[in-house]
C-alpha cells in the first residue's frame, strides 16, 4: 500500500512491481492501492538503464521542512486543539498561538509573521523560520509529550539532509545507499530546476492553458542558449555592441551565465 511505510512486506515500486500490478488489478484498485494510473504508460517505460523510481531521490525541503514541519505538524497541532476544546474554545486558542507568533520581537536571525500561521504561500525559508517561533508560541495548549516529539524536528535540521531521510523513511535508506547526496549539495537541489522550468515560465504566460505556453518558452530559451553559445565559439559576439548583456538587457541571467563562463 503507498501509504503504509512500515510494512516489511512492502515492495519498492519498480517497472516489474508495476507489470505485475497491471495484470493482477483494476484500474480504480490501481489508484487507490498504488496511486498508478494504469491506463497511462510514462516515457520512462522503455528505458533499459534508467528506472524513474530509481533517479527520485527523496529531499529535504519537501519532506522533511515543508512536508514533516507543514503539512504534519502544524495540521497536528491545529487537529489536537480542535479535537480536545468545543469550537469556541478551540478558535481561541489557535487565535492565541498566531498572536504569540507574530508578537515574537525583532532580533538577528528571526522573521517577523504578523499574521501568524495565516500567510497563504508557504516556502522553505517560511517553514525554516516559522520552526524557531512556534514551539513557544504553542507551548502551554498541547501536551508536555507532543511538545517534545515537536522539539525533535528543528534540532535534527542542521544534520545532513541523508540522515535525516534516513531516520525518518526507512523505505528509502537504500535509494541514499545508493545515490546520497553530491558533495557540498543539498537534496533540496532539484527546487532551483523546478523554479527555472516550472515558476519563472508560468510567470510569463497569461495564465490561460499555461502548460502549452511554459513548454514553447523553455523551448525557445534552450534555442537562444544554443545559439548564443553557437556565436560566441565563432567570434560573432565579440563586439562591446553585440555583447550578451546589451542584447539581452539581463532579462535572462542564465543565458547571461552561460557566456560568462
Amino acid at each position: 500500500m503507498q501509504n503504509n511505510l512500515d510494512d516489511a512486506n512492502s515492495v519498492p515500486r519498480s517497472h516489474a512491481h508495476t507489470d505485475s500490478l497491471v495484470g493482477k488489478c483494476e484500474l480504480q484498485d490501481m489508484w487507490d492501492s498504488y496511486g498508478i494510473v494504469r491506463d497511462l504508460l510514462p516515457f520512462t517505460a522503455g528505458f533499459p538503464r534508467a528506472d524513474i523510481h530509481e533517479l527520485l531521490s527523496p529531499d529535504l525541503l519537501h519532506q522533511i521542512i515543508k512536508g514533516t514541519f507543514k503539512d504534519h505538524l502544524v495540521d497536528w497541532v491545529e487537529a489536537y486543539v480542535k479535537g480536545a476544546h468545543s469550537a469556541g474554545d478551540a478558535a481561541k486558542i489557535l487565535a492565541d498561538i498566531d498572536h504569540r507568533i507574530a508578537a515574537a520581537p525583532s532580533f538577528p536571525g528571526l522573521r517577523r509573521f504578523p499574521e501568524g500561521r495565516g500567510f497563504k504561500q508557504w516556502t522553505g525559508d517560511d517553514s525554516k523560520a516559522l520552526m524557531k517561533v512556534y514551539l513557544p508560541a504553542i507551548s502551554g495548549h498541547v501536551p508536555g509529550d507532543m511538545l517534545m516529539k515537536i522539539l525533535l524536528l528543528p534540532s535534527t535540521i542542521p544534520l545532513s539532509g541523508s540522515i535525516i531521510i534516513a531516520k525518518s523513511f526507512g523505505t528509502q535508506v537504500s535509494t541514499l545507499m545508493d545515490f546520497h547526496s553530491l558533495d557540498n549539495t543539498p537534496l533540496c537541489i532539484t527546487e532551483s530546476k523546478h523554479i527555472k522550468a516550472v515558476k519563472k515560465p508560468y510567470q510569463r504566460t497569461n495564465k490561460h492553458h499555461p502548460i502549452r505556453q511554459m513548454l514553447l518558452i523553455n523551448q525557445h530559451l534552450d534555442k537562444l542558449a544554443a545559439a548564443i553559445v553557437d556565436f560566441c565559439s565563432r567570434g560573432m559576439l565579440d563586439s562591446p555592441l553585440l555583447g550578451a548583456g546589451a542584447m539581452l538587457e539581463d532579462r535572462n541571467p542564465d543565458i547571461v551565465r552561460v557566456l560568462e563562463a
